[in-house]
């Protein structure tokens, strides 16, 4: 895009548009490695729904997204247009305050710092496109974020994958994993992990009450998880946690 600096192969953009399609402002930071987006989550809410924002790889053709009708696909490894942007949604608030963006880098972005392999990111940017943070979640393994849900409090719900031990013993392959940080710091509140000893994931969270309540997580499984029954080839998963400590109900 225009304007942009790139720094590696996949760097990630966000950018603003008005009704008539002028960009208002438009943003990117990525490290010298792969950066993918996962999530985009609009933190405002009516006042804001017929906006557009445009989250892609600088490497493909841009992709604008409406934020009333998106849903939200599996991410895959590599640059694809309609696989590196799986969701966006608005939450609760009455006034735009800020884009959030979650996904996965192999390298250091801005002045995060990588715990090795990939690692799970969150940038906020404010109402103008200015960054607050850049944070960075992981272990020695590989950390993906898949998908963020926005609380009342302005608290973010984040789902995706690990191979380490990001909260517990990694049970085997890809382990699901939910992290709460705190919307206005980035400082995580709190991690859960489960897993089989094949690939499991959380892709989709979202909150039973737009109050700090329970989280509702969706994904797959290789395995029985909690002793329910198990079927064959990946079965869908929903679980159940307590939004302010993380423990599954």
């Amino acid at each position: 895009m225009q304007g942009l600096t790139i720094t590696g192969d996949c760097d990630p953009i966000v950018a603003k548009y008005d009704l008539s399609g002028t960009l208002m402002w438009s943003w990117s930071v990525g490290s010298t490695q792969s950066d993918i987006v996962s999530a985009a989550c609009l933190a405002s809410a009516r006042r804001a729904w017929r906006r557009f924002h445009r989250v892609s790889c600088e490497s493909l053709h841009p992709v604008v997204l409406s934020l009333a009708s998106v849903h939200p696909v599996v991410p895959s490894p590599g640059c694809l247009p309609l696989l590196q942007v799986t969701f966006a949604a608005l939450d609760t608030f009455t006034v735009p305050t800020s884009v959030v963006i979650v996904g996965s880098t192999n390298g250091t972005i801005s002045a995060a710092t990588n715990n090795g392999g990939a690692d799970g990111f969150v940038v906020k940017l404010s109402s103008v496109g200015a960054v607050t943070y850049v944070q960075e979640f992981g272990t020695a393994g590989d950390e993906s974020f898949a998908h963020l849900a926005i609380d009342s409090a302005g608290d973010y719900h984040i789902s995706g994958t690990t191979t380490g031990d990001y909260a517990a013993t990694n049970a085997g392959g890809l382990d699901a994993i939910l992290a709460k940080v705190t919307g206005a710091t980035g400082v995580l509140a709190w991690k859960s992990q489960f897993g089989t000893t094949g690939d499991d994931a959380l892709v989709w969270s979202t909150l039973n009450s737009t109050a700090v309540s329970n989280v509702i997580a969706v994904g797959y499984a290789s395995g029985m998880v909690d002793s329910q029954s198990y079927l064959a080839n990946g079965d869908m998963i929903i679980v159940d946690l307590d939004g302010t400590t993380g423990t599954r109900i």
